[in-house]
């Protein structure tokens, strides 16, 4: 499935990239394969510590519209 910019629900507040993790608690025992992936069952988060994966940072996860206007502000 292609991504569009309209599709994107949360971008890293500072480069706007959609490449964001999010630290959560995760049981080992419990995965299944469908159609090769693989799927986790999630437990809970782990706190707000999310990960900007193109700034190799930490990151504070904002709406794509948030984004967008902050971009056309500066």
């Amino acid at each position: 499935m292609k991504v569009i910019e309209h599709d994107r629900k949360w971008v890293c507040n500072d480069c706007g990239s959609e490449k964001l993790m999010e630290k959560a608690w995760v049981f080992i025992n419990h995965e299944i394969s469908i159609n090769e992936n693989l799927y986790v069952k999630y437990d809970d988060e782990a706190g707000e510590e999310y990960w900007c994966d193109d700034c190799n940072d930490e990151a504070m996860p904002i709406p794509f519209e948030d984004y967008k206007e902050k971009e056309d502000e500066e």
